[in-house]
């Protein structure tokens, strides 16, 4: 008998998200729940955004790889998306690396990056989706103006996120 792959399935829907699912989620500074939708920042209107990062994740980890025999997961995602900012806003990391961290295996991240700034030379523009691997920089993006999307223009915009790891 060969081996059998154990298989996890994480499913969960939340077409609104009152106070009462906070359990549900981790949060960190600057984070929460506030009319019925997840708030990566606090309202600040006006207010100085200066070192102002937040970030939510759901509180039951989902492995996306095995360092063992170096499989990867297959997952998708559907969520609406809603930012009103200023442009050129500054900072950088994502909140979710740092200065030693970038680069590193030790930063552990797979991120998709809605880019409101355009950082490096590599950058396409101040408007762009990003995929990101153990660092701010992206492996791979494409432009959203293009798609008629403008990430700061604070309307909702459906993202959808299907990775396969075959």
């Amino acid at each position: 008998m060969g081996n059998v792959a154990v298989v996890h399935s994480l499913n969960f829907s939340y077409p609104i998200i009152p106070i009462r699912y906070f359990p549900d989620f981790l949060f960190t500074a600057n984070s929460s729940i506030a009319v019925d939708a997840l708030q990566v920042t606090y309202d600040s209107s006006n207010a100085n955004m200066s070192n102002l990062s937040g970030r939510v994740c759901y509180a039951e980890k989902l492995k996306l790889w095995r360092k063992i025999n170096k499989s990867v997961a297959s997952f998708n995602t559907t969520f609406e998306l809603n930012i009103m900012g200023k442009p050129d806003p500054g900072g950088q990391w994502l909140g979710i690396v740092n200065a030693t961290t970038n680069g590193t295996k030790e930063a552990e991240i797979v991120a998709v990056e809605f880019d409101t700034k355009k950082s490096y030379m590599e950058d396409a523009d101040s408007n762009h989706l990003g995929l990101n691997i153990n660092s701010i920089k992206s492996i791979s993006q494409v432009p959203l103006r293009s798609y008629g999307v403008e990430v700061l223009s604070g309307t909702n915009v459906k993202v959808i996120v299907e990775y396969d790891g075959n």
